[in-house]
C-alpha cells in the first residue's frame, strides 16, 4: 500500500531567519521549537556542527557524469552470482580485506540476482542489468549477512522492463557513489536494517525513474527503513508522479527520498544536503512509526526541490508532515525556481 495518502499535520515549525552570516534554523526538540545556529554554506559561524559545508551550484549529477561511462570495456560475469564464489583482487578499506570486481557487466535474467556474501566488496565501473523479474522481490544485487562492508563507484543499475530493484542491503554498511539508476521499481538502494547497526551512504549518484513500473510497486528513489547512520549527499533524484495516465492517483510513485524508521530504529545521524529532487506523492518522507524512532539528529539542508513535474515538486508538496524526527533541522533548502523553501511551508502549504 502507498504511503502518500494525507494525514492531519503533526507540528508545524517555523524557521525564524538569518543573523551574523548563519543561518538560524528551526530544530523540532521533544515537540518544541528552539532557535539553533548553523554555520551558513561557507561554514563561517563557528558552530558546533561538524559535517562540511556541501558542494552548491548549477551543476548536479546526470545520468551523462554518473555510471560507467561511454567506451568502457566490461568483462562479462559469467561465474556463479555470488562473489564469494569468484576470484579477484583485494584491496584494504577500514581494517577490512575487500574484494574488487572491476569494470564488469552482471547480465540477470529470469528470477537471478547477484548475491554480495563475502565479508568486504567493491565494486567499480561495473553494470547491472536484468530482463526478468527476480525471484524473491528483492534487488539485482544482494547483501547477505555474511557481508560486512558493500561499496559501489561510478557504478550502474537498470532495472529493465520489469523495474527491478538496483541495491538491497539490510544487515552492513553500504556506499554508493557516481552511480547511476534506471527503471528501479522499489527503489534505487534501500536499507532495512532493524537493529541500527548499519550506515547507508550515497552520494554524487543520479536516480531516475520512468512511468511503466508495475502498478502495485512501492516506488521510491532512496528509501530506509531502519538504519545507523544515513548521508545521502549531491545526489540527483527524479521519480516520475504518474505510473501511466497524469492525475489518475491510484497509479503513482511514492517519494525521491523514502526514510523511515518503521522496521526498526534510526540510530544514528541522517544528513540530507545539497541534493536535486523532484516527484513522487510527496519529495521526502521523514517519517518514525511507533514503536520505531529517530534516535538522532536529522538534518535537510541545502537541497533544491526541482519543479518539473509540478508546482508542489511532487503530486501532494515537498515533505510528508507526520510521524517527523523530534531533532530536525531544516534550512537552505529551495525551490527550482530561485524562492525559499522554508518548513513552515513545506508542513502548511501543501495539505
Amino acid at each position: 500500500m502507498h504511503r502518500n495518502r494525507e494525514s492531519a499535520m503533526s507540528r508545524v515549525v517555523r524557521v525564524l531567519g538569518v543573523s551574523m552570516g548563519a543561518v538560524i534554523a528551526a530544530v523540532l526538540v521533544a515537540g518544541q521549537t528552539r532557535a539553533v545556529v548553523i554555520p551558513d554554506l561557507f561554514g563561517r559561524t563557528g558552530a558546533s556542527a561538524t559535517r562540511p559545508a556541501v558542494r552548491l551550484g548549477p551543476e548536479f549529477p546526470t545520468a551523462e557524469s554518473t555510471g560507467v561511462g561511454p567506451g568502457t570495456a566490461l568483462t562479462n560475469w559469467t561465474g556463479p552470482l555470488s562473489t564469494n564464489a569468484m576470484q579477484a583482487p583485494t584491496e584494504v578499506v577500514g581494517g577490512l580485506t575487500c574484494k574488487v570486481f572491476d569494470r564488469y557487466l552482471v547480465s540477470l535474467s529470469g528470477g537471478s540476482y547477484l548475491v554480495v556474501d563475502s565479508p568486504c566488496v567493491i565494486f567499480r565501473h561495473s553494470r547491472f542489468e536484468t530482463s526478468g523479474v527476480v525471484s524473491n522481490t528483492s534487488a539485482m544485487v544482494q547483501q547477505s549477512g555474511a557481508n560486512d562492508y558493500m561499496a559501489f563507484d561510478w557504478s550502474e543499475f537498470d532495472g529493465g522492463p520489469s523495474h527491478q530493484r538496483g541495491v538491497q542491503g539490510d544487515h552492513s554498511d553500504i556506499v554508493v557513489t557516481h552511480s547511476k539508476f534506471t527503471r528501479f521499481g522499489q527503489a534505487g538502494v534501500e536499507m532495512n536494517n532493524r537493529n541500527g547497526s548499519a550506515s547507508l551512504t550515497v552520494t554524487d549518484s543520479y536516480f531516475s525513474e520512468t512511468p511503466g513500473w508495475p502498478r502495485s510497486y512501492h516506488v521510491d528513489g532512496i528509501q530506509v527503513g531502519g538504519a545507523k547512520n544515513v548521508t545521502i549527499q549531491h545526489n540527483t533524484v527524479l521519480v516520475e508522479p504518474y505510473g501511466a495516465a497524469q492525475g489518475d492517483t491510484s497509479y503513482v510513485s511514492n517519494s525521491a527520498l523514502g526514510l523511515w524508521a518503521e522496521l526498526g530504529d534510526v540510530t544514528g545521524t541522517v544528513w540530507v544536503e545539497g541534493n536535486l529532487l523532484a516527484g513522487g506523492g510527496r519529495t521526502i518522507y521523514l517519517e518514525q512509526k511507533s514503536p520505531f524512532a529517530w534516535r538522532g539528529p536529522v538534518t535537510v539542508a541545502n537541497n533544491v526541490f526541482d519543479q518539473r513535474f509540478g508546482p508542489n515538486g511532487a503530486i501532494w508538496g515537498p515533505l510528508y508532515p507526520s510521524g517527523l524526527p523530534n531533532d530536525l533541522s531544516w534550512f537552505g533548502n529551495r525551490w527550482s525556481n530561485g524562492s525559499a523553501l522554508t518548513l513552515n511551508d513545506a508542513l502548511t502549504k501543501y495539505p
